[in-house]
């Protein structure tokens, strides 16, 4: 098995689906459970730090991968309605970047899982949930579930910290030695519980996931 990480393109769509994640924030901060503090920075990030910010190679949020439960009865929903009439969801562009990044997760889940754990931490487990169904039907159900959307580890004030300081600074190796700290800390401080996952971080080509499985013993704050 090769434990390949994400390609340039998927890099791309991660950069896309956080531009319009932040643009949804700003627009409606309230909407994604945000800390007081967040609520306030976030909205305020100017046109060019909200850009730099958007190019992290992780999704900056997350559609909740790691409720089992969840995700468990959202698959055994019906999906025999309408892709684009359906969607209980209060908001269109709520349901719009769910369905759009249900769409590119349910399809990097097919190809390479381990390239899944990079960009949003998900598992084999939901990955192995997710792909029993087709896109359609995925995309279909997930557009109703406007709940399951929200700022990734939003209580790690380490993590957002970083992320709203050097994470949008003007200095690309000031920004980017930030955006990969906060990789590694979601890598090893929120780690997943497949068996593979040290054999996959190891003989992968990307360095940071070799990083974050040697840095997997250390403390997380």
């Amino acid at each position: 098995m090769t434990y390949d990480g994400p390609t340039q393109s998927d890099y791309a769509n991660v950069g896309a689906l956080n531009r319009e994640f932040l643009r949804l924030v700003r627009l409606q901060p309230e909407l994604f459970r945000l800390s007081k503090e967040q609520q306030v920075r976030l909205p305020l990030l100017g046109r060019a730090q909200a850009e730099r910010l958007a190019t992290t190679p992780f999704l900056l949020f997350t559609i909740s991968e790691d409720d089992e439960m969840a995700w468990t009865e959202l698959c055994r929903g019906d999906p025999n309605t309408d892709l684009f009439r359906n969607g209980a969801a209060h908001n269109a562009g709520v349901r719009n970047l769910l369905g759009t990044t249900v769409s590119f997760l349910w399809q990097l889940a097919q190809q390479n899982p381990y390239a899944i754990r990079l960009i949003s931490g998900a598992g084999t487990a939901w990955c192995e949930l997710v792909t029993g169904m087709t896109c359609f039907e995925l995309v279909t159900l997930a557009r109703q579930r406007g709940d399951l959307l929200a700022l990734r580890q939003a209580g790690s004030a380490d993590i957002w910290g970083k992320l709203l300081h050097d994470g949008v600074r003007a200095e690309r190796e000031v920004r980017e030695s930030a955006h990969i700290a906060v990789l590694q800390t979601l890598l090893t401080c929120f780690p997943v519980t497949d068996a593979d996952w040290p054999l996959a971080a190891r003989k992968t080509k990307s360095p940071q996931l070799r990083v974050a499985d040697e840095s997997s013993g250390r403390r997380c704050r």
